[in-house]
């Protein structure tokens, strides 16, 4: 394999890891609840395969100044496959904050922010 070819197969494969196999987001909307602190939770409407839970993870940097969610699909031994795709409506907790000045990122792509007084 020439080293150009091994270059764009690693750029190939970095990018599809943003965008988890077997699993389609259609939009994301972030909810903040009436609440001191303000809850905040992230609402993720998409598809998926029969045959897949979700899984999630919510972390946020060292730095304060960014929320990074990642979202993907892993077979559910614990469940009869179904062929095709199911809707799913998965909501996110983000965290409760008194104040913040924060972005959040789903997968690695920016959905929007949290700007709080």
């Amino acid at each position: 394999m020439s080293r150009l070819a091994a270059v764009l197969l690693t750029v190939s494969v970095m990018l599809s890891a943003c965008r988890p196999a077997g699993l389609a987001i259609e939009s994301t909307e972030m909810l903040l609840l009436e609440s001191y602190p303000v809850q905040v939770r992230l609402l993720i409407h998409g598809r998926h395969s029969g045959c897949d839970r979700l899984l999630w993870d919510v972390r946020l940097d060292e730095a304060g100044s960014r929320i990074e969610v990642r979202l993907w699909a892993e077979p559910d031994p614990r469940v009869d496959c179904l062929p095709g795709e199911s809707a799913f409506d998965e909501s996110i907790p983000l965290g409760s904050f008194a104040a913040a000045a924060l972005e959040v990122f789903l997968n690695g792509e920016s959905i929007g922010r949290i700007d709080l007084p």
